[in-house]
């Protein structure tokens, strides 16, 4: 190594160049050594150069991180107010409300006010009404009084004349006593008239039963004999069975059997044969004499029917 012009001469094996034996792998040797020591150079610059970014990456996270936390806290801070401001504005809406309320009332109360007003004037009016009232019913009673006095009066004087009526009256129940004995005696008279009177009105009866008796035996002097010659002959059967009434029926002329009927079908057929043969129909009545019949249920059918529907019975 020598120096010359103030620098270091580096390259190996100078002295064999000068010699005129050059090598070729010194040169490379040092070309080599020249680029290792220019990449570690690089590295070293790239390494610091990456420590640097490093670590003004983990700065620029860090100031993120704090970011996003006052963020988060502005974002609660913000949630916390717009809760305040709901919370303020719901009790701004309660004491709107309640003032309305106290409103109302006010109202209400001012109404109520007037009609108390009206009413104490009304009481007072009455009160004075009362007044009055109390003047004149002073002087009612003071009247009432000498009113009282004069009745006292009278009644002393009704007693004198109750007295004299007592003695009255006590003479006219006397005579009544007479009076209702008479009657007794008018009404025990009056009870044998009535018992009397039944005894003419059965006397009556049994001669009207009589005078139906000489009637229809005076009928059957007068009269022609009722004859079925040349007549439409109805049989009517009747009888009692049991306690009910059973009544049959047929047109002889036109069924050999007879039909068990009721009192209502039994005038219905007789009514529409009497319309179609008028003074030719002929009612035969039949009473057994098993029939279970009494003489007076027995005579008043045959008189109701033959009366209603035979030729024989009407007037």
């Amino acid at each position: 190594m020598s120096i010359g012009d103030g620098f270091v001469d580096l390259r190996a094996n100078i002295d064999a160049t000068a010699d005129g034996n050059e090598s070729f792998w010194p040169s490379f040797t040092d070309i080599m050594t020249v680029i290792v020591m220019i990449f570690l150079l690089a590295s070293t610059v790239l390494i610091l150069r990456n420590w640097e970014l490093v670590a003004e990456l983990r700065a620029t996270i860090v100031a993120e991180r704090e970011a996003s936390a006052q963020v988060q806290s502005a974002t609660k801070a913000n949630i916390t107010l717009e809760e305040q401001l709901a919370q303020a504005e719901h009790q701004i809406s309660v004491m709107r409300m309640w003032l309305m309320q106290v409103r109302e009332e006010n109202e209400e109360n001012l109404k109520q006010l007037s009609k108390k007003d009206a009413q104490l004037a009304a009481v007072d009016a009455e009160r004075r009404q009362l007044s009055d009232f109390k003047v004149s019913s002073q002087r009612r009673i003071e009247s009432l009084e000498e009113q009282f006095r004069l009745v006292n009066e009278q009644l002393a004087s009704l007693r004198e004349v109750h007295g004299r009526q007592e003695a009255r009256l006590r003479s006219t129940l006397e005579e009544l006593d007479t009076q209702m004995r008479e009657n007794r005696t008018q009404a025990d008279e009056l009870v044998r008239l009535r018992q009397a009177d039944e005894g003419a009105t059965r006397q009556l009866a049994d001669i009207q039963g009589e005078y139906d008796r000489l009637k229809v035996q005076y009928d059957k002097l007068v009269r022609p004999a009722r004859t079925a010659q040349g007549k439409h002959v109805v049989e009517v059967r009747f009888v009692k069975s049991g306690g009910k009434p059973k009544i049959s029926y047929r047109e002889v002329d036109r069924s050999a059997t007879l039909t068990p009927v009721n009192r209502e079908q039994l005038e219905r057929r007789l009514g529409r044969l009497k319309a179609q043969y008028g003074d030719k129909l002929y009612v035969k009545i039949v009473i057994p004499e098993d029939s279970g019949l009494s003489y007076s249920e027995a005579w008043n059918f045959t008189k109701t029917l033959l009366n209603r529907y035979d030729y024989y019975g009407v007037p």
